[in-house]
């Protein structure tokens, strides 16, 4: 039995467009620009021939700004071709969550802050930890016996870290230990003497610091839109995100997530992490 006939996008895109024009006109449109993108890009060589390649060009398209009439017309165009309907679904964007741009400039305000300021944005960004959170963590609450780790928030959440975060945290502990003893139960300690937990207030005064360094507004539970919409990205269910954050189970029925681009902080991978919780 002969291979399937792999035909390039570029070649395919004219005449299946001139084809579905003229069952459906007015989604052609929507549907030339979405061929266009597919004809720039390598990767999409099976986005026309199965479903495993339709979703995955329709999930990168979502990515790149598609907006919700653009995916109207794409489940059009696949049930046309007799790939049936493109399982994706567009995250709505947060305007208020940081772009991959600013989440860039805080990052790099907070490295310059050091190794605790690091911490503390990469476990807010990661988790979502507010700032009474974060102050609340005691040593005894990190979970690192294996990679990367896990900690235990507030009302006994306890959520995975990145290995992004790991690194962070276990750079922190290394100064920390310089200078605090395990007297002091809480991983966030002032760093003069005589060495304190830090209070919540400060440590959301350190957040906005780095933001206001960055140029970057961080308060009003910014940072938690962005672990969100992070996590809503990254290919966890609605209610998994839910648990994540501690916040009641939504009963949506999930679809693999598509979205705004965000800065990659965590080596999330859209298929790698469904299962995670």
């Amino acid at each position: 039995m002969s291979d399937d006939i792999r035909v390039p996008v570029g070649v395919s895109a004219a005449p299946l467009l001139a084809g579905f024009a003229a069952a459906f006109p007015a989604q052609r449109a929507a549907v030339a620009r979405f061929l266009g993108w597919l004809a720039a890009r390598r990767g999409h060589e099976d986005a026309l021939a199965s479903a495993a390649g339709r979703d995955l060009a329709v999930c990168g398209y979502l990515r790149a700004g598609a907006g919700d009439g653009d995916l109207t017309a794409l489940r059009v165009f696949y049930r046309w071709l007799g790939l049936g309907v493109p399982s994706a679904r567009r995250v709505p964007v947060d305007e208020r969550a940081l772009t991959a741009e600013q989440e860039r400039a805080v990052l790099g305000a907070a490295a310059r802050r050091g190794s605790r300021a690091y911490a503390l944005i990469l476990l807010a960004l990661d988790t979502g930890a507010g700032g009474a959170e974060l102050a609340g963590l005691d040593l005894g609450l990190l979970d690192l016996a294996e990679w990367p780790g896990r900690i235990t928030l507030g009302a006994g959440r306890t959520v995975p870290i990145a290995g992004a975060t790991r690194g962070a945290v276990t750079a922190w502990l290394a100064e920390r230990r310089l200078f605090a003893g395990g007297d002091v139960l809480a991983v966030f300690v002032t760093e003069q003497a005589p060495h304190r937990r830090l209070a919540h207030r400060t440590v959301e005064e350190i957040l906005r610091g780095i933001g206001a360094d960055a140029g970057v507004e961080v308060g009003n539970g910014i940072l938690r839109r962005t672990a969100e919409q992070r996590l809503a990205r990254s290919g966890l269910t609605p209610d998994a995100v839910a648990a994540r954050l501690g916040r009641p189970p939504s009963g949506r029925i999930p679809l693999p997530p598509c979205g705004r681009e965000q800065l990659d902080l965590f080596g999330d991978e859209v298929a790698g992490r469904q299962s995670a919780s």
